[in-house]
C-alpha cells in the first residue's frame, strides 16, 4: 500500500514535493490531482457552454452535462429518481443552510424566547 500512495502522490501531487509542502487541510478541501486538471483543461478547450438555464445551443451543452452529472450521483449512490433530487450547492456550508431554512415551519417562532439555566 505505501507503494501505491508513493507512486499515487508522485503522479498527481509532484507538485507538494516540487514545492516541498504537505497539503492536510482535507476538511476544508481536497487537493485535485494534475490528471483532472488536464482533463478539465482539455474539455473546456475543445467544449462551448453556456448558461444551462437558457435555450441556445452552448447552454444545451451545459444542461446535458449537469444531467449527466446527475444521473452518475444517483447511480453512485443507488438513489431513485422518484424520491432523489441532485442538487449543486456553492460548498458545504451552502448545502447546509438550504437544508436548514428548508424546515423553518418546525421553528418556533421569532418571538420565542426560551429560558436558560446555567449550572455548575
Amino acid at each position: 500500500m505505501k507503494i501505491a500512495i508513493e507512486k499515487l502522490r508522485q503522479q498527481e501531487f509532484s507538485r507538494l514535493d516540487s514545492s516541498g509542502q504537505a497539503y492536510l487541510d482535507y476538511t476544508g478541501s481536497g487537493l485535485y490531482p494534475e490528471s483532472l486538471v488536464c482533463a478539465y483543461t482539455d474539455y473546456l478547450i475543445k467544449a462551448v457552454l453556456g448558461n444551462p438555464h437558457s435555450r441556445n445551443p452552448t447552454s444545451t451543452a451545459s444542461t446535458r452535462m449537469v444531467d449527466m452529472t446527475c444521473d452518475r450521483i444517483r447511480d453512485f449512490f443507488e438513489a431513485d429518481t422518484s424520491e432523489y433530487t441532485v442538487i449543486f450547492t456553492l460548498n458545504a456550508t451552502g448545502a447546509l443552510k438550504l437544508i436548514g431554512e428548508s424546515y423553518h415551519s418546525n421553528l418556533p417562532p421569532a418571538s420565542y424566547s426560551p429560558q436558560i439555566t446555567i449550572t455548575r
